[in-house]
């Protein structure tokens, strides 16, 4: 059964990301819909690898282009060079934009619904909640490899270090009878920080309208500047 009613469209009091739609139903009921697009730290890891390996290709094609000019010219060797220097970047760039995930949280009067694969997990708003930030549970493991690799063979130069993916991963939770319900995972601190202080923003204004003041808070971005839950 369909969680999605029939709804008339109300203009919602928030600007910018993550996307979110304020609806009344036929009997005035709101329902508020926040689709947050993020970055996974494992999809950040695929992304570098392959950027790299689209980098290297383009060196070796590069390397190949100018063999077979003896005396290549000044402008066949400046394109050679930014091609390989600006292949890395723009597809860095490009892939991270394009495969960010998506996740749709939808607020009632009544329940917290979570979209997960074809249907939803569904949190009643009466019982003891609240949207909490954690830290990856990986980070502290992936620091302690790192250093202890580090401290073993150092690396020469600053592109073969190895980089750290947890260590600015966020889980966006929804803490529920005190239990952990993990919403998304999310690789940067601004991005999660967003995301978690409109989930917080947007339940309270459900709980002022279940309670008739209309609602509170409007502005995350100014009541919530640099929270980041519990960590």
């Amino acid at each position: 059964m369909s969680t999605t009613p029939k709804a008339h469209t109300r203009k919602p009091p928030f600007r910018g990301k993550p996307t979110t739609r304020f609806d009344e139903d036929d009997s005035g009921n709101l329902t508020i819909t926040v689709q947050a697009r993020a970055l996974h730290p494992l999809m950040l890891r695929f992304i570098r690898w392959i950027s790299l390996a689209a980098a290297l290709g383009v060196l070796v094609l590069a390397t190949m282009g100018l063999y077979d000019h003896p005396q290549p010219s000044g402008e066949d060797i400046a394109w050679a060079l930014g091609g390989v220097l600006l292949i890395y970047p723009v597809l860095r760039y490009s892939l991270a934009a394009l495969l960010k995930f998506r996740k749709v949280i939808r607020f009632t009067p009544e329940a917290i619904s979570i979209k997960k694969g074809f249907g939803w997990d569904r949190y009643e708003r009466r019982h003891p909640h609240s949207f909490t930030l954690y830290q990856h549970d990986d980070a502290e493991e992936e620091q302690q490899k790192l250093a202890f690799r580090n401290s073993r063979n150092p690396p020469r130069f600053w592109f073969l270090r190895p980089n750290a993916y947890y260590d600015v991963a966020f889980h966006i939770c929804l803490d529920y009878f005190g239990e952990r319900q993990d919403i998304m995972t999310v690789y940067g601190v601004e991005p999660a920080r967003k995301i978690h202080a409109r989930l917080m923003a947007c339940d309270d204004v459900m709980e002022g309208e279940t309670q008739g003041d209309g609602g509170v808070t409007l502005t995350p971005d100014r009541d919530w500047d640099g929270a980041l839950g519990r960590m």
